[in-house]
């Protein structure tokens, strides 16, 4: 019996499609339906209002998700924001399928840990509320699929594509988009582009950032809302987030406690049996990476490290809600990471890895569960006070 090669190609294609629909078919079931807790009511009614939130000010996630509570035609407001949330991690799921269909085919390896991935706590509670963090990891998909295409394809109109999302990722959380843009400064000079090409990256990057107008311009509208940047030194003390972070580089312990305070956070949201295997997968995968000299999945890495260090400047409090929104973008990207480096594996390491992806699925399916807004209210209350 002759395999149909051309079926299986266009399969694979639509894989990227399906990731999309499907997390959204799931994510669906488990948005809030009601303005939830902490954060989660304010960024509600200031998308709903056109408002501004708390500093950094968060403009295009105001824009985005203010389209949702507006336009969708079913539920109320704390619902559709929090599905808003939704479509925005199926998005980061859409573009991470797609980095992997550019590096190459599909394997079960990639199906079983992509699934896990995007089933577990840490995407899945962020996914569940309406907040800025799903929509900076679909942003920074969004970059690393322009960025991969550019590279490979030497096409400009991809690398001004990536300038533009960086941009706006700044006009989400100015802090997140900070991060990692040391390594993609290193990335971008690694490739040598033309001096024309680069500054056209940066005035695509500067026009995406200039969705922050929206503050002043809504400042005088506020039937909701943070500060009042009217003024150019307002705005830029909003943009700075200088009270929110506050404390930014001054904590009391040093860099390695405070990394395995994060592992703690990570053993707690993703169990003791899910944990030691994305651990295994990932530090075989760094390995891989380094030794193969596969630069994509090197890219990948340093990018997810770079979040997790960042991380470690702001003092460590696992019971806030936002710990992992913050390393979301870096959890997606390790994730990416580990899955590029599949390939490179001989196939008897790759068949365990198929059941090290299939243990650990389980274990993030076993951990599903229904987090009312009222016992979170009360945990993060407990931790609090």
């Amino acid at each position: 019996m002759q395999m149909n090669w051309n079926s299986i190609v266009v399969t694979q294609k639509n894989i990227p499609a399906l990731c999309f629909a499907g997390s959204v078919s799931i994510f669906v079931f488990l948005a809030w339906g009601s303005p939830g807790w902490h954060d989660t009511a304010e960024f509600a009614a200031v998308g709903r209002l056109f408002s501004i939130s708390h500093s950094p000010g968060h403009p295009l996630y105001t824009l985005l998700s203010g389209g949702a509570s507006v336009y969708l035609p079913f539920a109320d407001i704390g619902f559709r924001a929090a599905f808003s949330s939704g479509v925005f991690t199926a998005l980061a799921c859409l573009f991470i399928a797609a980095i992997i269909l550019e590096d190459g085919d599909y394997s079960s390896f990639h199906l079983f840990w992509l699934s896990g991935v995007f089933l577990s706590a840490p995407v899945l509670f962020q996914t569940a509320r309406s907040e800025v963090y799903t929509l900076q990891a679909a942003m920074w998909a969004l970059c690393g699929w322009c960025l991969y295409r550019w590279c490979r394809r030497r096409d400009a109109r991809y690398f001004l594509i990536a300038g533009f999302v960086l941009g706006l990722s700044g006009g989400n959380h100015i802090f997140l988009a900070v991060l990692p843009l040391p390594i993609v400064l290193i990335l971008v000079l690694r490739q040598q582009p033309s001096m024309k090409v680069f500054c056209g990256w940066c005035i695509c990057g500067a026009f995406g950032f200039f969705v922050y107008a929206l503050l002043p311009i809504r400042s005088d509208k506020l039937y909701f809302g943070w500060g009042s940047p009217t003024t150019f030194e307002r705005l830029l003390m909003m943009m700075s987030g200088r009270d929110w972070a506050a404390n930014f580089g001054d904590v009391d312990v040093d860099l390695l406690e405070q990394l395995l305070l994060l592992g703690e956070a990570f053993v707690h949201e993703l169990g003791v049996i899910a944990f030691p295997v994305a651990l295994i997968v990932c530090c075989s995968s760094v390995f891989v990476a380094i030794k193969m000299r596969h630069w994509t999945a090197q890219f990948a890495f340093a990018v997810g490290a770079s979040f997790l260090i960042g991380r470690c400047l702001l003092t460590i409090d696992r019971g806030n809600p936002d710990l992992m929104g913050y390393l979301l973008p870096g959890y997606l990207s390790i994730a990416t990471g580990c899955l590029l480096t599949a390939k490179l594996y001989q196939p008897s390491i790759r068949r365990l890895g198929v059941l090290l992806g299939i243990v650990f699925l389980l274990a993030t399916i076993g951990r599903l569960e229904f987090r009312p807004s009222e016992s979170a209210a009360r945990r993060y209350a407990e931790q609090l006070f």
